[in-house]
């Protein structure tokens, strides 16, 4: 939910994949500056296996993407990237990474996270590896 202009948000709370915005009457530039795009940089994306997580980390930030393992499927069910992060194409690169290693490994992806669910629709290659209704 967004409250205000949208130069005058902050971040109120994160939830994996959700975040909701509070009006800033502090700072109304520090949302501005805290959303603005940087150039998009490819960075090293780290995978634990054992932990079933892709990570970025950056100083002292870490991004992440959690994930679930059960036969052939592979369940996305939490992307985080700290507010010092975003705006840097983080979550695209880790949506990417988790793609590519279900491709690899012959994985079907299901998105229980909405951000991947969106990467999904945008990402003719990440669509294809969406597994099919499976409830029959």
């Amino acid at each position: 939910m967004f409250h205000g202009k949208k130069s005058r948000l902050i971040p109120r709370s994160v939830s994996p994949c959700r975040i909701e915005f509070a009006h800033c009457k502090s700072n109304p530039r520090m949302a501005f500056t805290a959303t603005m795009t940087s150039e998009s940089k490819s960075t090293a994306v780290t995978h634990t296996r054992t932990a079933a997580r892709f990570e970025i980390v950056i100083d002292d930030a870490t991004a992440r993407l959690d994930y679930q393992l059960a036969g052939d499927l592979m369940t996305i069910h939490h992307t985080f990237v700290p507010v010092e992060l975003r705006g840097q194409s983080i979550a695209g690169q880790l949506a990417q990474a988790a793609f590519d290693y279900a491709r690899a490994e012959g994985l079907q992806v299901i998105p229980a996270c909405s951000y991947i669910a969106a990467y999904a629709k945008r990402s003719p290659q990440a669509a294809a590896l969406i597994a099919a209704d499976r409830s029959d």
